[in-house]
């Protein structure tokens, strides 16, 4: 028997007493606690809970009554962790089934609610990993929080009518879900409402939903195609590490949002929400005018290999590109290189930053294994942390700006990929001779020269460009005495 809402000293006297002695008092019979057969129940004022099952049990029925007093609710984890039962008959009459009322019943088959029974608690049936049928009475207005939460052998279900909101988690891990029958009335799925239902290949969104959470669908890795009707006003990151979507269609009359050759999209075009993860494509390009490329937006599409981002897009979502199949990309002067941006790209072997980008932020390119060279613009301010940690084939940096410009970027910890690699500077119009730079060659420029040949002096990248007079890309005392020879005009 599960120690849960037992008040023992009153258990132990009503051990000793028949159960159809009812309590003397009204004050009793709201404390009392009482078994019938395996379960455990207290005695209100008007009506009978169950509160608890012994874990021995294999089948329960529940009576309608117990001495004549109506059983009309099944209480709170009344029968959690009973993982011998296997079948459950709920009689007409009973109108609640608690939080957490059969959780981790893992051998439970098949449970019959009443017509009356049309509220039922969050995470109810949650980890019923044999439950293979489950139907909810016309009536309930809602599927609770987790109520079939890793269900993992249910493989369909049909909603009543009456049923307007999914709420978070209710089918979560349901990995045998291969088909669900939504109401009519629906509203809003809630965040991560069918996440991990990996089977489900089977869904048509009601046009009366309104609503539908964060990863509502991720997971879902056999779903072909969906269609958001023309009622959807709100839509979350709903359908990550789907990897067969291939299209996701909008109707024409939906207000908000829009899809072009199956890629989601806000109405106007100008923000690409997701490209499908299962899309076949190796190259796309993303539409003129789109300005922002959502976070998560092309996370995990494997197949694609390049993208053209279109001089429009201004900004770029944490995860846009995590996980892709990109082999190279350029990016427009977006002002930052968000977090996870490229994260994991393992197939990425080059990439150009242009001019107008400041900062690349924390793990931007992290784990990019195969990444050999990048190009920076001189805007270059900032390198966070870990940004290219992990970038273990990186050699080149082809820089736009000067030796002194890239000495003034801030490059944080974790970054040894990029302090390693040898940096190419821009090529700069210099003026032979002009060793230490100041516009002029003169016999400073000399001494300077002398200097550095005798170890005592280093030249910039500029400087050394200018010091190479004889052009043999050797630097040496010949062309030292070239520059005296300007000097003094011979």
């Amino acid at each position: 028997m599960k120690a849960f809402t037992r008040f023992a000293a009153v258990l132990a006297a009503a051990l000793v007493l028949p159960t159809s002695i009812l309590p003397a008092s009204a004050a009793e019979a709201e404390t009392t606690t009482l078994n019938y057969g395996p379960m455990t129940y207290v005695l209100h004022s008007d009506h009978i809970e169950i509160t608890d099952c012994d874990t021995a049990a294999a089948e329960v029925t529940i009576p309608t009554e117990i001495n004549g007093m109506p059983v009309t609710e099944i209480g709170d984890a009344a029968f959690q962790d009973c993982e011998l039962l296997t079948f459950v008959n709920i009689p007409e009459g009973v109108t609640s089934v608690g939080d957490w009322a059969f959780a981790y019943c893992s051998s439970l088959i098949g449970v019959t609610l009443p017509t009356t029974a049309t509220e039922v608690g969050k995470d109810a049936f949650f980890y019923c990993t044999s439950l293979q049928r489950a139907a909810l009475p016309e009536g309930t207005e809602e599927v609770a929080w987790g109520t079939y939460g890793y269900c993992t052998s249910l493989q369909s279900i049909v909603l009543p009518q009456s049923v307007e909101e999914i709420e978070s988690s209710a089918f979560a891990g349901c990995t045998a879900l291969e088909s669900v029958t939504l109401s009519d009335n629906l509203k809003k799925i809630g965040n991560s409402a069918f996440s991990g239902c990996s089977a489900l290949y089977d869904i048509t969104l009601p046009e009366s939903i309104r609503s539908i959470g964060s990863a509502a669908f991720s997971g879902c890795t056999s779903l072909p195609a969906i269609e958001i009707p023309a009622s959807v006003s709100f839509v979350g990151r709903i359908f990550t590490d789907c990897e067969n979507l291939d299209d996701i269609h909008v109707s024409a009359k939906n207000e908000k949002y829009s899809s072009v050759d199956g890629v989601f999209m806000n109405k106007a075009g100008t923000s690409l929400i997701l490209f499908p993860e299962g899309r076949k494509d190796a190259s796309y390009d993303i539409p003129a005018g789109v300005e922002t490329i959502a976070e998560d937006a092309f996370v995990n599409a494997r197949n694609l290999k390049s993208v053209t981002i279109p001089a429009s897009v201004t900004s770029i979502g944490t995860w846009a590109f995590s996980g892709s199949g990109l082999t190279s990309v350029e990016l427009p002067g977006v002002e930052t290189v968000e977090d996870y941006l490229f994260f994991e790209c393992a197939d990425l072997t080059s990439a150009v930053l242009t001019d107008g980008t400041t900062k690349i932020d924390e793990y931007a390119f992290r784990n990019c294994t195969s990444l050999t060279e990048i190009t920076l613009p001189a805007t270059l301010e900032t390198v966070g942390r870990h940004a290219f940690e992990g970038c273990t084939s990186l050699t080149d940096i082809y820089f736009e700006g000067t030796e002194e410009e890239w000495a003034n970027v801030w490059v944080y910890a974790n970054n040894d990929a990029l302090t390693q690699a040898t940096v190419h500077f821009a090529e700069t119009d210099v003026l032979t001779g002009d060793v230490n730079t100041d516009g002029s060659v003169s016999i400073a420029d000399v001494i300077v020269l002398n200097k550095h040949l005798n170890g005592g002096a280093d030249l910039t990248a500029a400087g050394t460009l200018a010091a190479d007079v004889d052009q043999n890309e050797m630097i040496d005392s010949t062309d030292a005495l070239n520059i005296l020879k300007v000097c003094l005009g011979i």
